[in-house]
């Protein structure tokens, strides 16, 4: 038994210590106008492998081979290969042309191809065409959906392509017309019956720092005549604002007066048929009634929203809200649940476009502290007509009148108007009239009139 191992052993040692002869290998060539073929047969099964780097080829087979005749194959196949040269278990190929290689077969038989690599045709004026209509096409349902700045990259793109191209430039001013920077100037006056009048002038201004990322502001002054007395307010705001290409918008905002200070944070996302929106503001200036003009009134809001269309006809929205009020330094006075509901529909979409629309707002306290804000229940009702005219590109009026019932205070009818010059250039001028019940005190009667103009930079 120890003369058998010893023996077993000592044939393993040879096995490894001395190389058997090499497989013998047989080399067949043949060749196209777009190919070139290389066939390897061997005298005995083999496996193998291969790695491309470039016009080289290299394929390393499980054992030593020697061909019969010398691998000429730069003389063979001279269009294909500029170089063959074989190692100890290995070949090398250098192609003398842009190439792609493939290897294939098993046992006995290897072949190894070689392909002229395609070139791509140029396109043709058709081609570019095409192309160029896809990108605007694309571009415009990206926008509809509310995912600009995703619209805006295709038609940056397509400028690189297309430059010069005047469809390209009209749509992507288009696009970014309601987004660029821009400041605009905002005078109001505001009557309240049989109490206040008020006389605001505002500033607002925003414009992109980096890619879509904007930063805006708000200044306003507030001049309030009441029983022959005039009180002045100002408030103010500062936002950030990120705009990404899934059509959600995040923005931090920071707002105060001289006597407080509060930030909320405001989420929208964009989709195919409308728009969400989540909204937390701590502290906002609360000024709709003159108890918190006069007192420093502030609200703590939080909200969601949603803006549905329905067809192309019919849109609807819908929010849900908790608010807090307060008076200077105290930030609990007053704590309500809200809700806002509305349906719109298009009878005639053509100039001059008709519609008609109902609106319900609710508010309902759960508690009020008695002598500070005189705050109460509402359940309001709204149905209205709408009317909008275009004059060429630049003008354009609009106006709506209806009736207002809210089943826990006031009712009566309310008529709103606007003019506007703009269009596509860089200034516009609007005026604006607007009659109807005060928002949270329905017993009152609000008139505004107001006139704003606006300067875009780009």
């Amino acid at each position: 038994m120890m003369v058998d191992a010893f023996s077993r052993f000592a044939s393993l040692l040879a096995g490894v210590l001395f190389v058997t002869d090499p497989a013998a290998v047989a080399v067949r060539t043949q060749q196209t106008a777009a190919s070139a073929i290389v066939t390897l047969e061997w005298s005995s099964p083999v496996t193998y492998s291969s790695s491309i780097d470039g016009r080289e080829l290299l394929v390393q087979f499980d054992r030593p081979l020697a061909v019969i005749e010398p691998l000429a194959l730069e003389k063979a196949l001279p269009a294909w290969v500029e170089a063959a040269t074989t190692g100890y278990d290995t070949v090398l190929i250098r192609a003398s042309r842009d190439a792609s290689f493939s290897v294939r077969g098993t046992g006995l038989v290897i072949v190894i191809e070689m392909n002229a690599a395609t070139v791509e045709a140029a396109p043709t004026l058709e081609d570019t065409q095409a192309e160029l209509r896809l990108d605007l096409l694309r571009a415009q349902l990206l926008a509809s959906e509310g995912h600009w700045t995703r619209a805006d990259r295709v038609l940056a793109q397509a400028v690189e392509r297309h430059p010069g191209d005047a469809d390209v430039a009209a749509l992507r001013a288009q696009v970014r017309a309601d987004q660029s920077a821009r400041t605009r100037l905002e005078v109001d006056v505001k009557t309240v019956q049989g109490a206040q009048t008020e006389r605001v002038a505002r500033v607002s201004t925003h414009g992109f720092v980096a890619g879509y990322l904007r930063v805006g502001g708000m200044v306003e002054e507030n001049q309030t005549t009441l029983a022959n007395r005039v009180y002045d307010r100002q408030r103010a705001e500062l936002y950030v604002q990120q705009d990404f290409d899934s059509g959600t918008e995040l923005r931090v905002s920071a707002f105060g007066t001289r006597s407080s200070i509060g930030g909320g944070v405001q989420v929208g996302r964009a989709d195919a048929t409308g728009t969400t929106q989540a909204l937390v503001e701590y502290r906002r200036p609360f000024w709709e009634l003159v108890e918190g003009l006069l007192g420093n009134g502030t609200r703590d809001h939080a909200a969601l929203h949603r803006e549905q269309r329905f067809g192309s006809r019919v849109s609807g929205r819908v929010t849900a809200a908790f608010n807090r009020y307060g008076l200077e330094s105290t930030g609990d006075l007053a704590r309500s649940m809200a809700f806002d509901a509305g349906l719109n529909v298009t009878l005639r979409r053509t100039n001059p476009s008709l519609g008609v629309e109902y609106g319900a707002d609710v508010e309902s306290f759960r508690f009020v502290t008695l002598g500070t804000i005189p705050l109460v229940g509402r359940e309001v009702h709204a149905g209205s007509a709408l009317a909008q005219i275009r004059v060429g590109r630049r003008f354009s009026a609009d106006a709506s009148s209806g009736y207002v019932w809210d089943r826990l205070g006031g009712r009566g009818p309310f008529t709103a108007a606007r003019i506007g010059m703009g269009g596509p250039g860089r200034v516009a001028f609007e005026l604006s009239y607007d009659r109807r019940l005060n928002s949270f005190a329905t017993g009152q009667v609000v008139t505004r009139m107001g006139a704003s103009l606006r300067w875009r930079f780009d």
